[in-house]
């Protein structure tokens, strides 16, 4: 008996043993994983990893160093304040003499070509990650919109 109040005939085990199977009633059959559905875990699970690996290179992409123009201003001062006039002579001949020559070129602290290289790098590889991860997602919902057309 049911909790509302009807009777609910349930078969013997004898009886189940002769009803017809659902596959033979026209019921759908239980679907399996497929190489489809395989292929589309791969797919995301790819584009999961390549999505991390591109996090990562973002947060280890190193930043560039900031000017500080007062504190260069204050350290030129300080190394002119104890010159020698032999020392200005030479300061002259080898720094301000080739300026006069060839001009004032872009003043960049020592090691930042090392680090704009390593920039150019980590955005190189977060760029091919993120693609490789869209590549690999509309593979995943290309296959997935071929298996619902397929029903």
């Amino acid at each position: 008996m049911c909790a509302c109040g009807a009777t609910v005939g349930v078969p013997t085990l004898r009886q189940l043993r002769q009803l017809p199977r659902a596959d033979e009633v026209g019921a759908t059959p239980s679907r399996s994983w497929g190489a489809r559905q395989g292929v589309m875990a791969v797919c995301v699970i790819l584009a999961v990893v390549c999505l991390l690996v591109a996090a990562a290179s973002r947060y280890s992409q190193p930043e560039l160093p900031t000017f500080d123009a007062t504190a260069h201003r204050s350290a030129v001062e300080r190394g002119l304040a104890g010159l020698t006039p032999t020392g200005a002579w030479r300061l002259w001949v080898d720094t301000y003499e080739p300026l006069a020559a060839r001009g004032l070129s872009e003043f960049k602290p020592p090691g930042v070509v090392q680090i704009e290289r390593q920039i150019a790098w980590h955005r190189l590889l977060q760029i091919g990650m993120t693609a490789a991860a869209a590549t690999a997602l509309a593979v995943a919902a290309g296959l997935a919109v071929a298996g619902g057309r397929g029903r």
